[in-house]
């Protein structure tokens, strides 16, 4: 396992000792403790400014999990909002997600037709997919702010057991991602 693995999993265990059932690390604070690990001793990582934890954990992340824009993504979107429909994101991801599908789409979320406050990422809550109780935190937002009831909502996911399951549950409508050679997924 390597050291961020490692870092990963202990945060992990941390939080399941707290009742979180699917928890979720923010990457800046991973790296932070990856970085008190294997500096020498009596070197001190927390002088290392955010802004160069955040470039090493970009910079990461695209070597080992790279990603590539959506065909046609950006023509849905424009469809769907010009009809009024309202679209969010309820993802497993970290403060990189956003800025990725921004350099890829070469536009802001609010331009592709994303709304703000139905964005849901995992690492601003401790807790990811398929945990219900991340899913409730935007089934209820739904309800309370915009009078959208659970039977209006679609999800769209790519994984039975991380996204339609737990969206299925909660009473949303569902429609199974298989675009791609990675979807669908049926890992938890």
């Amino acid at each position: 396992m390597s050291v961020i693995e490692d870092e990963i999993a202990i945060s992990h265990q941390r939080s399941r000792r707290q009742g979180v059932d699917f928890p979720e690390v923010d990457i800046i604070d991973i790296w932070r403790w990856v970085l008190k690990r294997i500096q020498p001793a009596g070197a001190d990582p927390g002088n290392v400014p955010r802004r160069q934890i955040q470039l090493l954990a970009i910079s990461f992340e695209c070597r080992v999990n790279p990603v590539w824009p959506m065909p046609n993504l950006i023509p849905m979107l424009t469809e769907l909002s010009k009809k009024g429909v309202r679209s969010g994101i309820l993802s497993n991801a970290q403060f990189y997600t956003e800025l990725i599908l921004t350099e890829l789409y070469e536009r802001k979320m609010t331009e592709l037709g994303f709304d703000p406050d139905l964005c849901f990422w995992s690492y601003l809550h401790g807790k990811g997919k398929p945990s219900l109780s991340f899913f409730n935190l935007l089934r209820d937002l739904l309800n309370e702010k915009h009078a959208i009831k659970p039977q209006q909502t679609l999800y769209v996911g790519n994984d039975m057991l991380k996204d339609i399951l737990p969206s299925a549950t909660i009473g949303w409508r569902t429609a199974l991602f298989a675009g791609d050679g990675y979807s669908p997924q049926t890992s938890c």
